[in-house]
């Protein structure tokens, strides 16, 4: 799927996603409420890891798309994650607090994901 996701597609990605990742967590998140880790699978080129940064001390972004993550913005207290589900192997357990799939559900689904998140 990665190679779905050249430079051009992540370009106009970055250009035209609309910011409704942050609209969403004020939905399902307390105002004030600070977690300690976040994961945003599919990250895209970052908008959703921005958002979850407002939330969580660290966020760690995963997409299998390196095109994406090029096009992302650094931020301090995000790190990025070139790679797919097997990736979250090299994290402990009950590394965070918080998971989120921000349009990336349909695409992330098998149960190597699934079983690595719920451990």
């Amino acid at each position: 799927m990665q190679e779905d996701y050249n430079v051009k597609v992540a370009e106009h990605y970055a250009a035209f996603r609309p910011p409704l990742h942050r609209l969403i967590l004020e939905k399902l998140l307390t105002d004030g409420e600070r977690l300690e880790t976040g994961l945003d699978i599919g990250c895209g080129t970052g908008y959703s890891s921005i958002a979850l940064s407002d939330y969580c001390n660290q966020v760690v972004r995963l997409d299998p798309s390196k095109s994406m993550i090029e096009q992302a913005e650094e931020q301090p207290s995000i790190t990025y994650v070139h790679g797919n589900e097997a990736k979250l192997k090299d994290f402990d357990s009950n590394s965070f607090d918080v998971v989120t799939f921000a349009g990336s559900l349909y695409y992330a689904k098998n149960q190597l994901l699934f079983r690595l998140i719920k451990r």
